[in-house]
């Protein structure tokens, strides 16, 4: 068996976003996987807390997590191998601009915190991934935070905190962005794993959005889901079908017969 390691992101490649679950058909090829000997780990978005709160973290005893878009790595057992915090000058520079258009900020960090009171953009997108909304609503006092979560219908607003001179935007598959530091991705993330477990990068990627670009790009074979933006597409190996009509058994399923062949 070749040695290789199988990388998933989570909403709308693992998790189906209209059902909120995780297809039958994944499950057990993932579950192949594992009994072949493959590494398998998460990368995504989430806070690791976010993770530990989906059906995905059951499904096998996952290798290692990538979260908050690369900026905290963990091993096996949720332990963590490295954590990036954002440097808090682009933070107050995000939230001055969110000021200027009247956005709201999730501020991701321990714990979690919104900048205002909720409203319907910020209900819209959580709704997507069906993770809990911050309770907790203040200013931002240069907490260590992972990353922000900016909420906007107007995908330009979204988009103009590229402006930031150092910091990367992220567009979310919803009413939202994920904002960090520039640099800091994915498979920055990945690159801190494979130097953890002191081996050369050799990873399959699965993916579906703009977070999971250079992830794939980077990838022995880069998977890209059919509900996968145009953009990621033209990135990957191979196009698989959406994550509701069996993406991934098929995505596994025709990588495994490429590495085996």
């Amino acid at each position: 068996m070749e040695k290789i390691t199988f990388i998933f992101d989570l909403d709308g490649t693992l998790i189906d976003p209209a059902l909120y679950e995780v297809p039958s058909s994944a499950v057990d090829a993932i579950v192949h996987l594992k009994r072949c000997g493959y590494r398998c780990l998460i990368a995504t978005g989430r806070a690791f807390h976010s993770v530990c709160q989906t059906s995905v973290k059951e499904i096998i005893p996952w290798d290692g997590f990538i979260c908050s878009n690369g900026q905290h790595v963990l091993d096996q057992d949720g332990n963590t191998i490295h954590k990036y915090t954002m440097d808090p000058i682009r933070v107050h520079q995000a939230v001055a601009l969110a000021q200027t258009y009247n956005m709201n900020i999730q501020f991701q960090g321990d714990p979690s915190f919104l900048l205002k009171e909720v409203e319907e953009v910020v209900i819209k997108a959580h709704s997507f991934f069906h993770e809990p909304i911050p309770t907790l609503i203040k200013s931002y006092e240069n907490e260590p935070l992972d990353m922000l979560m900016v909420y906007h219908e107007d995908v330009e607003k979204l988009l103009s905190f590229k402006a930031i001179d150092g910091l990367d935007v992220f567009l979310g598959r919803s009413t939202y962005a994920d904002v960090v530091d520039a640099g800091q991705s994915k498979f920055r993330g990945i690159k801190t794993y494979f130097e953890y477990v002191q081996e050369p990068i050799h990873y399959v990627a699965f993916g579906d959005s703009d977070n999971d670009m250079d992830m794939i790009e980077n990838a022995f074979i880069g998977v890209a889901m059919g509900n996968a933006t145009i953009e990621l597409k033209e990135l990957a190996s191979y196009v698989t079908t959406e994550v509701h009509h069996d993406g991934i058994a098929i995505g596994i399923d025709y990588v495994l017969k490429k590495i085996t062949a």
